[in-house]
C-alpha cells in the first residue's frame, strides 16, 4: 500500500557495562605486575635468537613460587642459613624502648616492659621476619581482646592476648586503600587469612588491617611486595644441590668399585646354577656382604672413578656469599660468627646494624609499637619514644684489655705533658680522643673538680695551721 509506514525496528537498549571497582582495578594492576614478572622470567636464559635456553638445559626454575622458596628453606642447609642468620643476628640482643632519659619509669615504658615479659614478642617478630624473607611478605596477626569480628576495625582499649605470624601463602590481600588523599594509599585494607582451628582444620577469616602488621623486605617499586631473599641466588642453590647430590651418588657408585665376572674356560656350573650365582652377586652389590661364594668364575675389580667436588662447591659458596653480602665464613660457620675472622665479624656486624636501622626499626618494630598504641594496648607516650639498639661490636676480653691499656697510656701521656690541657681542654680530650659519652665526661669532670677542691682545702688548712702555731727556737750566745 502506497504511503504506508515501514515498521520501525525496535533496538534493545544497550546494557550498561559494569565498571570495575577500585579494589578490582587494584587487583588487576597487581595481577598485571605478576604477569609482567612472569613474562620477564620466561626470557631468562634465552640466547642466540631463542635457539638456546640455558635455564631449560640446566633445569633452572624460571618463575619460582613461594612453594619453591619454602621447599629450599626447609630442605637445604645454605638456604636456611641465608634466611635465618640475618634475622637471628638482628634480634638476638633486643633493643630498649625508651621514652625519657629520667631513671623513673614512665607509664608507657612500664606498659611496654610488662608486655614483653608476658608475651615472647621478639620470638614472634623473628618468625614473621623469616616468613617475609622466604616470600614477598608476611603478616603478624594481633590477637586482641574485645570484638571477635576480625573483619571490623578494632577500637577502644584492648589487651594483646597473642601474636601469630602468617606467610603470604596463608594471608592473601583482599582490598587496598584507594583514597589518594589517605596516608595509607596503596596499602592493604583487609586480608584473607587461613588459620588452623582447634580441630586442625583450616578456618578462613577476613581480617582488618588494624589487626595486622605487614612485613616486607627489600621493597622496590611496590610498598606491599618485597623481594624473596633466595630469588637472586636460586640458580646457585640448585647448582649446589646438583654438585653435592651428584658427588654423593658418585662416591656411592665409585667408591664401591665395579666388578667383572667372567666364566672360566673349563668351568662346570653343574654345582652352582646361574640363579644361585646371580643371588650371590646381588647380595655382594646391594647388601654389601664381604663374602662372595662362586665357582667357575673369575672376579676382577674395575678401577674407581672419583672426583673431588669441593672446588666447585667453594666456587658456588663464593658466588652465594657475594650475592647476599654475607661473609663466607658466616655462611658456612655458626650464626654468631665465632669461626669468622675479625674482619668478617666487623663486616657482618656493620651489615646487621645497617639492617636494624634501615629495616627492623622503621618497617617492623615502630609500626608494631605505633599500632599497639593506636588500638589501646599501650598508652600514648608523653614524649617521642626512641629505640636503642645494643652495640654489636663490643670487644671481647682480650680486645677490651688491649683497648684499656691504650687508653691508660693515652691518659698518662696527656696528664704528664705540660700545657696539654691548654691546647686540648679535658672535656674535649675525654669526648673526642677517648670517645666517652657526654654523661661520662660530665661525671669525670665533676669528680676531678671535687678532688681538686678537696686538695685545695687541705692546702689551705695546712697553711692556716702553720700561721697560727707559735714560732719556737733557741737564742744564740754571742
Amino acid at each position: 500500500m502506497a504511503g504506508a509506514k515501514k515498521p520501525t525496528r525496535k533496538v534493545a537498549p544497550k546494557s550498561a557495562e559494569r565498571s570495575l571497582t577500585t579494589n578490582e582495578q587494584r587487583a588487576v594492576t597487581l595481577l598485571a605486575e605478576v604477569a609482567a614478572r612472569a613474562s620477564l622470567a620466561a626470557r631468562f636464559g634465552k640466547s642466540f635468537g631463542d635457539d638456546r635456553d640455558i635455564y631449560e638445559a640446566l633445569g633452572y626454575t624460571k618463575n619460582p613460587s613461594f612453594n619453591d622458596f619454602y621447599a629450599k628453606y626447609v630442605r637445604q642447609e645454605v638456604a636456611k642459613t641465608l634466611i635465618d642468620a640475618p634475622v637471628t643476628a638482628c634480634w638476638r640482643k633486643p633493643p630498649r624502648i625508651v621514652e625519657s632519659s629520667e631513671k623513673e619509669e614512665t607509664p608507657f615504658e612500664a606498659a611496654w616492659n610488662a608486655l614483653i615479659k608476658r608475651i615472647p614478642l621478639w620470638s614472634h617478630i623473628g618468625r614473621a621476619e623469616k616468613l617475609a624473607r622466604i616470600g614477598n611478605y608476611s603478616v603478624l596477626f594481633l590477637g586482641l581482646s574485645g570484638s571477635a569480628d576480625f573483619e571490623q576495625e578494632t577500637t577502644g582499649t584492648n589487651e594483646l592476648l597473642y601474636l601469630t605470624p602468617f606467610s603470604q601463602k596463608s594471608a592473601d590481600i583482599l582490598a587496598y586503600e584507594t583514597d589518594g588523599s589517605n596516608e595509607r594509599f596503596g596499602l592493604p585494607n583487609s586480608y584473607k587469612i587461613t588459620m588452623a582451628n582447634a580441630h586442625g582444620k583450616d578456618d578462613v577469616k577476613t581480617v582488618h588491617w588494624t589487626r595486622v602488621i605487614h612485613i616486607a623486605e627489600e621493597r622496590l617499586e611496590s610498598e606491599v611486595l618485597g623481594t624473596p631473599q633466595l630469588e637472586s641466588v636460586l640458580n646457585r642453590l640448585q647448582d649446589l644441590d646438583m654438585i653435592v647430590g651428584g658427588g654423593a651418588e658418585m662416591f656411592w657408585r665409585g667408591a664401591f668399585p665395579g666388578w667383572a665376572f667372567s666364566k672360566q674356560a673349563d668351568a662346570n656350573w653343574e654345582g652352582q646354577s646361574k640363579e644361585e650365582l646371580n643371588t650371590e652377586i646381588e647380595k655382594f652389590v646391594h647388601k654389601l656382604t664381604r663374602i662372595l661364594k662362586v665357582e667357575g668364575v673369575d672376579v676382577k675389580s674395575l678401577a674407581q672413578q672419583i672426583a673431588d667436588p669441593s672446588n666447585m662447591v667453594n666456587v658456588l659458596l663464593d658466588l652465594i656469599s657475594a650475592g647476599k653480602r654475607m661473609p663466607k665464613r658466616i655462611l658456612t660457620g655458626s650464626e654468631r660468627g665465632q669461626l669468622a675472622s675479625d674482619q668478617d665479624e666487623k663486616h657482618w656486624a656493620d651489615t646487621i646494624q645497617g639492617r636494624q636501622a634501615q629495616h627492623c626499626e622503621p618497617y617492623v618494630l615502630r609500626p608494631l609499637i605505633d599500632r599497639l598504641i593506636l588500638v589501646g594496648v599501650l598508652p600514648a607516650p608523653a614524649e617521642e619514644y626512641t629505640v636503642e639498639w645494643p652495640d654489636l661490636q663490643v670487644p671481647n676480653a682480650k680486645e677490651g684489655a688491649e683497648i684499656g691499656k691504650i687508653k691508660s697510656d693515652t691518659i698518662k701521656n696527656y696528664a704528664s705533658t705540660p700545657g696539654a690541657d691548654v691546647i686540648i681542654p679535658p672535656e674535649v680530650f675525654l669526648r673526642d680522643i677517648l670517645g666517652m659519652s657526654e654523661d661520662k665526661v660530665e661525671e669525670i669532670i665533676t669528680i676531678i673538680g671535687a678532688t681538686v677542691d678537696a686538695d685545695l682545702d687541705e692546702i689551705d688548712e695546712a697553711g692556716d695551721q702553720q700561721t697560727d702555731s707559735p714560732v719556737t727556737g733557741t737564742e744564740t750566745e754571742g
